[in-house]
């Protein structure tokens, strides 16, 4: 399966343009999306996680991202309404969609966030980097923006052991536009025979694992 050998190859890593960061770094948390489908398989890891488990394990994602970013200098906050000025839909609307997109679509979106997906794949043409600093950027002095993007799968262990397989990418924009922060958390939930163990603690302890694989690297200038 050519989703699950990238998956699979992907290195967890840490890099921070040190000489554009000024701290302290508030920063918006802009968007946080979990997506839960192989598109190469056409399955839907929904089939054992329920829809109605997602917000307490997307609040779980957030909780454990704005700690590992606050050791990084980065002082997370949110702000529903500058993060959702991305979105076309807003309020009431925008909810009602994402919990759409969760049910059906196998998409989580925290519903304090937008929609816009950016991740370590994403490229950020200036074009569209100075668009959503334009929209995003207030009177607030050094602002940064962050996207919080999860992607699950599953990987075969040992004979027909398997678990669930997090891959987790951080990017943070600041106010004029540049790069300043990237990095890739790679994590693993609870061995299960046959079938990845789906379990609210297993997603957890995959999100805990993929955030301390990326607190173990040596942190790379960008």
């Amino acid at each position: 399966m050519f989703l699950f050998f990238l998956i699979s190859c992907a290195t967890p890593f840490l890099k921070v343009k040190s000489d554009a960061l000024v701290q302290p770094a508030p920063t918006l948390m802009t968007t946080a999306v979990i997506n839960t489908v192989d598109n190469d398989a056409e399955v839907d890891l929904f089939d054992m996680v329920q829809s109605k488990d997602m917000d307490e394990i997307g609040f779980h994602l957030m909780t454990q991202s704005i700690q590992m970013l606050d050791q990084q200098g980065f002082q997370v906050y949110l702000d529903k309404e500058q993060a959702q000025s991305l979105s076309l839909l807003k309020g009431d609307i925008a909810e009602a969609g994402k919990s759409l997109s969760t049910v059906l679509g196998g998409v989580w979106f925290s519903k304090e966030t937008s929609e816009t997906v950016i991740d370590n794949n994403t490229i950020l043409l200036d074009s569209y980097r100075n668009r959503l600093i334009g929209t995003l950027n207030t009177e607030k002095e050094n602002e940064h923006f962050l996207f919080v993007s999860a992607k699950l799968s599953e990987t075969e262990g040992f004979l027909v052991m398997r678990r669930v397989h997090l891959l987790i990418d951080y990017v943070i924009l600041n106010e004029s536009g540049i790069v300043v922060f990237r990095a890739r958390g790679i994590g693993e939930g609870k061995q299960s025979f046959l079938f990845a163990d789906k379990s609210r603690k297993s997603l957890s302890l995959a999100i805990e694992n993929a955030i301390q694989s990326i607190e173990a690297q040596t942190k790379q200038e960008l």
